[in-house]
């Protein structure tokens, strides 16, 4: 039918995190200790979890003990070529050989470094995946966190509102709890279909919201 000012449309809605993110480590290992429940608020930084590194700390000694060797030797090397007695060959070879080995004790660093995991922001454990011994792989998914801030609406639309969508005028959610409708603001819309064959728009709540939603709460969303 033909568009008009007045026309309304009313969609099912639901509160979603405005962050969320599968908390993995990136080198495998036996899962040590889950510090966090589902549910816990937890901080920015907070440690959520913790892979045995015993085998990461034998490697850095491992690395760091032929570090201290190749760097002596490429001192005397180095020393030896400023009294013009070594090589200018030798002097290379000595170079890159303590440049190898320093990358290798830092990446032995890194890897022992990332046998935990911090919360990137403040917010909620909403699911917590694996229990102790588990041995894990790097980029399973230990922890899912869902952020603090303002929460957005979620809503699907289908093709025959999208390619209307630059008519829109208002979003405006209605919740159980609160008695006025809320306005909401835009953030996005998805240019691809989801597996309903549905475009789905982020929508905004307004920061001056005194109480704002749980995630997860649904919602009933008027499209003006």
């Amino acid at each position: 039918r033909v568009a008009t000012l007045s026309d309304k449309l009313q969609f099912p809605a639901r509160v979603k995190a405005a962050e969320e993110v599968n908390m993995a480590f990136k080198v495998s290992g036996s899962l040590k200790q889950v510090f966090v429940q589902e549910g816990k608020y937890v901080r920015q930084g907070e440690l959520l979890a913790q892979i045995d590194p015993r085998d990461y700390e034998l490697q850095l000694q491992a690395a760091e003990a032929e570090w201290q060797g190749i760097k002596a030797e490429a001192e005397r090397v180095m020393a030896l070529y400023a009294d013009s007695v070594a090589t200018a060959s030798d002097y290379d070879k000595a170079r890159y050989g303590l440049q190898q080995i320093t990358a290798k004790r830092d990446n032995a660093k890194n890897q022992l470094a990332d046998t935990k995991i911090y919360a990137p922001f403040d917010g909620y454990v909403k699911q917590r995946l694996f229990d102790p011994p588990t041995v894990v792989g790097a980029g399973m998914p230990i922890v899912t966190l869902h952020s603090s801030s303002m929460p957005e609406v979620e809503i699907s639309i289908p093709s025959s509102v999208y390619h209307r969508r630059g008519d829109i005028a208002s979003f405006e959610a209605k919740f159980d709890f609160v008695e006025e409708a809320v306005p909401l603001r835009l953030i996005s819309i998805s240019s691809n279909v989801n597996s309903n064959q549905l475009y789905t728009l982020r929508l905004a709540l307004p920061s001056s919201m005194k109480e704002k939603p749980s995630v997860g709460m649904l919602a009933m969303v008027d499209v003006v």
